[in-house]
């Protein structure tokens, strides 16, 4: 009986959800993004990635898309967290790709509210830049929702210590034509570059590889991966290095 009745609330927690999240409007003017921290705990047995809300204390459905290289990695636990845990939830967790649905009635406080359990599988340990948060939704996607690392002492009671934005400098950071991102790596390592769109889509890989010591400008044209012109809008240059992530937004105006 018990199962029976958590298959006919799955359709609708899942149809909740989604109709909480709403449809997003893109404009060239910016919002302020919903700030999530992604820590890294890690265990004998396995690595913990925590989501956690850094500036919201609002929080009643979302929706988080995860893809990761599959051979690389096996998810054992996924958990909401918190206020989180008394929300229907609905998780699909296939190889390389995992997504969460949840909805709840009450609002929860800022903090920790999903924990992903990862094992990784290969002899190089974890590393945050294989895990691809393409889509994360907070409530009802008026905002966009910007990634950022933080230790996981800076979380507990939500005083969360925010990286400066100087590893990332866009300029012009609103643009017509191209803007030029520039950073600096203090020690060799792997870089990926990437552009964004509001809704959390990678619209264009500028870097990805390995890259030595010193300043490093890319250029983005303003078009997408396939060459085509994308719209005007606000996006966001995401820069992954062995150190930290940093992000810029700009904003494209035709």
């Amino acid at each position: 009986m018990l199962k029976d009745s958590l298959r006919n609330l799955l359709p609708v927690m899942v149809g909740i959800s989604f109709l909480c999240l709403g449809s997003h409007v893109s404009s060239a003017t910016e919002i302020e993004p919903i700030l999530i921290a992604l820590e890294v705990e890690h265990t004998p047995e396995r690595v913990d990635l925590f989501l956690s809300t850094l500036d919201f204390d609002e929080l009643f459905c979302g929706f988080v898309g995860v893809q990761y290289p599959a051979e690389s990695y096996t998810i054992t636990h996924v958990e909401l967290m918190g206020e989180a845990k008394n929300a229907m939830s609905a998780v699909n967790n296939r190889p390389g790709d995992l997504r969460i649905a949840f909805a709840g009635t009450d609002t929860c406080p800022a903090g920790r509210y999903l924990q992903v359990s990862v094992v990784p599988t290969g002899m190089r340990g974890l590393s945050t830049m294989d895990f691809d948060w393409f889509r994360m939704r907070i409530n009802d996607n008026r905002r966009p929702v910007e990634i950022v690392m933080a230790p996981a002492a800076d979380v507990p009671g939500m005083d969360a210590v925010v990286p400066d934005a100087a590893p990332l400098v866009a300029s012009p950071t609103v643009f017509g034509e191209a803007t030029h991102l520039q950073y600096t790596l203090s020690e060799p390592g792997s870089v990926r570059l990437a552009i964004l769109s509001s809704e959390g889509r990678v619209v264009r890989l500028l870097e990805q590889g390995y890259r030595q010591v010193g300043t490093i400008t890319a250029v983005w044209d303003g078009r997408a991966t396939n060459g085509d012109r994308v719209p005007s809008g606000v996006y966001y240059c995401l820069l992954d290095t062995p150190k930290e992530r940093a992000t810029k937004r700009v904003v494209l105006l035709r």
